[in-house]
């Protein structure tokens, strides 16, 4: 079914869903629940790969993750509900390629179904660590909504956050925001399009390795293939305030807690470099 529904595009036909568990029932007022529902419980974070390019193969800037060959070489993931929610936003598909200069992050945004009220802002987001520790105590996020705003926060923390006994974040876990960090050449290209007669907006997240914060800066020879670093790909969804309270849907490539990944990095996924 998901190859027949995406059969105009060959760089989706192979995409992969990863399968987890751990729906969690929502609290008053669309609050989600605490604790871990233990009869569905979430996996371990998924093994994911980021297919190899060359330079000259494209031209990353202009990217349109729909019609661009370069992106029917890499495999797709379709973006799954957090793990304290059945609540989730549209459809996301989302692939990752590198070169010598850069990760590029593909996503797919559907718009149906709708979210329950008028839409206020529509972000997605990558976290990505590349660190030689790999722990989150040093991360990046890079924020792209639907205008085509493209922003980085550099994420640093003491110690590495760890979950409480029931699976859930510990939110109070102390962190470091620098936001609006300044990496040279990063940036984003958003097309608002249709996709199977509904209407999508795409962007190519372009994240350079060299000018990334020192701790995370990936220096020659690297990248090399089959070097693994964390990542988790979301998609937050904010609806208009009607009176009663907006509401947040959040879609993620590895699940974890609405609005948590920064104090979870032990549910980021692992991205391995193809050769």
């Amino acid at each position: 079914m998901m190859v027949s529904a995406l059969r105009y595009f060959p760089g989706l036909a192979g995409a992969v869903l990863v399968l987890v568990g751990g729906v969690l029932l929502i609290g008053c007022k669309d609050k989600p629940t605490t604790a871990a529902n233990p009869d569905k419980p979430v996996g371990p974070p998924p093994l994911v790969q980021a297919t190899r390019v060359a330079v000259t193969d494209w031209k990353a800037g202009e990217s349109d993750p729909l019609n661009d060959p370069v992106w029917g070489k890499a495999n797709w993931y379709l973006l799954q509900a957090p793990m304290n929610t059945s609540r989730t936003t549209p459809p996301v598909r989302v692939a990752m390629v590198y070169d010598s200069d850069a990760l590029h992050v593909a996503f797919v945004n559907d718009s149906v179904p709708p979210p329950p009220a008028a839409v206020a802002r529509d972000v997605v987001a990558v976290f990505l660590d590349t660190s030689k520790a790999a722990n989150g105590t040093e991360t990046v996020l890079v924020t792209v909504d639907s205008a085509g705003l493209c922003r980085c926060t550099w994420i640093r923390a003491g110690t590495p956050a760890v979950a409480k006994e029931d699976g859930s974040p510990e939110l109070s876990h102390p962190l470091d925001r620098l936001p609006d960090y300044v990496v040279k050449d990063l940036g984003a290209v958003v097309h608002h399009t249709t996709f199977n007669g509904e209407a999508v907006w795409t962007t190519v997240v372009t994240i350079p390795f060299k000018a990334l914060p020192l701790p995370l800066r990936v220096p020659p020879p690297s990248p090399q293939g089959g070097e693994r670093w964390k990542i988790n790909l979301l998609r937050t969804i904010t609806t208009v305030d009607s009176g009663n309270g907006s509401q947040q849907l959040q879609a993620n490539l590895s699940p974890v807690y609405l609005g948590a990944q920064a104090v979870s990095p032990y549910r980021m996924a692992v991205v391995e470099l193809g050769r």
